[in-house]
């Protein structure tokens, strides 16, 4: 159960937040923990020179000594010998004073080239730096070097003083402990806080998805009709949303179609299965003549016939829409050619003719002889059935006028079919004419076949009322890479 929950997007989204703001947390406790303790060095800093200064306004020379009268007036914790402030006054490598609170210890003696000769009585350097103090323990020192005149010869050159002033770094690491108790408290509490605030964010923002996930689970379920409420989410799931709606229409439109296809084979297998089961028990029925046989036995055959025909157009519509793709080259005119030379034997005797119209340069596509022989011979048979005519039947197959595609066109002038049915022309079991039966009308799947032969073979057809009456079934396949050109004028 934990191993479910861990894989949870919510759960992975919280721990991984987690881990991010613990990360971002930890780096921003260790640059305030360095802050604090700059900042305190800093005041520290002012505090030492603050005191430096007042030392240095202490310091007098007289020509030939320097000396400092009272040092504890700048900082009483000088005079103590346990105090944590210090001070040492050289001038050149003579050291004039110190605190008591230095003992024996001394401070490192200041840099003489700090020392040199400065070139105003106005002018000073300042330096700082870390030292070891009497307890052993870091100590911040600031060394303040001036030129002090003479107070009685103003010809005497004045003495370069350094007085160096230092202290224990215990506000330091006060300050710095303060901060760090208060992020202690403060740091997790703000991680708590933190990741208790991205699990709510989290579950507010999976709630959409999981609504849509039990929406689409029913839909899957069965409940075709339902869809997915687009008002109801976020923008970013709008398009989501609007995707699965897509999806799910196009599966109860391909599951209506399944349904109707089912019950259209059923009743197409039904009505010769009928026909067959009947001539046999009427044959059966009692003893008939030979011719009586006879007859039984043809109706017999035409029904077997027609089941034949249903299930092999079956078949083959199963087989295209399932094939792989075809690497053989087909010259679209000769199959149109051998297609129009099948159809005017077997119907010479009958209108309407056939005129034909072929490119005068070939029209290579990947496919099967077979199967465009089959498109033809369906586009031909369906305009020879609906759209009878004394004008005949025009079959042409041309290069588009981009020329990427071979373009196989059987037009009739007949009445044309019907507006309304025009979008159900390519669907299994469709007839264009409606009061002609089911025996004697063909079995629906002329279009249908001829639909799925040409999208194996990557085109796609239509259907489109002609200009001046009757009807024209348009075919386009794409010409091999190696011949697909543009014409030019």
């Amino acid at each position: 159960m934990k191993r479910l929950r861990l894989r949870a997007i919510r759960a992975r989204i919280t721990i991984g937040s987690a881990a991010l703001l613990l990360l971002a947390l930890a780096v921003a406790g260790i640059a305030v923990d360095a802050e604090t303790r700059e900042v305190a060095l800093r005041g520290l800093d002012r505090r030492l020179l603050a005191e430096a200064e007042a030392l240095a306004g202490l310091v007098q020379f007289d020509g030939s000594t320097v000396s400092i009268e009272r040092p504890e007036d700048a900082a009483p914790e000088y005079r103590k010998p346990s105090g944590r402030a210090y001070f040492q006054i050289w001038t050149g490598s003579r050291e004039v004073a110190r605190s008591r609170s230095l003992g024996e210890h001394r401070l490192p003696p200041p840099d003489q080239e700090s020392m040199g000769v400065l070139e105003t009585l106005r002018s000073r350097r300042t330096g700082r730096d870390f030292v070891i103090g009497p307890r052993g323990d870091r100590m911040r020192m600031q060394t303040l070097v001036v030129a002090r005149g003479s107070s009685n010869d103003r010809r005497v050159p004045p003495a370069i003083v350094a007085i160096q002033v230092a202290r224990e770094l215990d506000d330091v690491a006060h300050a710095v402990a303060e901060v760090r108790a208060d992020q202690w408290v403060a740091l997790p509490l703000a991680w708590v806080v933190g990741c208790a605030g991205v699990f709510l964010l989290a579950t507010r923002a999976l709630r959409p998805i999981a609504r849509m996930s039990r929406d689409a689970g029913a839909i899957a379920a069965g409940k075709l009709d339902r869809r997915l409420d687009i008002t109801s989410v976020d923008d970013e799931l709008t398009d989501l949303a609007s995707t699965l709606n897509a999806a799910f229409g196009r599966m109860a439109g391909a599951v209506d179609r399944e349904r109707r296809f089912a019950d259209d084979a059923a009743h197409e297998l039904r009505t010769p299965l009928t026909v067959l089961r009947t001539s046999v028990e009427l044959a059966l029925l009692k003893d008939r003549t030979v011719p009586e046989y006879v007859d039984a036995l043809k109706d017999a055959q035409r029904s077997t016939e027609r089941l034949g025909r249903v299930v092999e157009d079956l078949l083959l519509l199963a087989r295209v829409e399932h094939a792989r793709p075809f690497t053989e080259h087909v010259d679209v005119r000769s199959a149109v050619l051998a297609s129009v030379d099948a159809a005017w034997f077997v119907g010479q005797n009958r209108a309407p003719p056939i005129r034909l119209e072929l490119d005068p340069d070939e029209l290579p596509v990947f496919g099967s002889v077979v199967l465009i022989e089959r498109v033809v011979a369906n586009l031909i048979e369906n305009a020879r059935a609906h759209g009878a005519s004394p004008h005949g039947i025009d079959v042409s197959a041309l290069r588009s006028a981009d020329g990427l595609f071979a373009e196989i066109i059987v037009a009739d002038r007949g009445p044309g079919i019907p507006q309304e049915l025009v979008p159900r022309l390519f669907e299994r079991f469709a007839r264009g004419d409606l009061s002609r039966s089911r025996m004697s009308g063909g079995n629906g799947l002329g279009l249908a076949i001829v639909l799925g032969i040409v999208r194996a073979l990557g085109g796609d057809a239509d259907v489109r009322p002609r200009v001046g009456g009757g009807t024209e079934c348009r075919v386009r396949l794409p010409l091999s890479r190696a011949d697909s050109r543009v014409n030019t004028p």
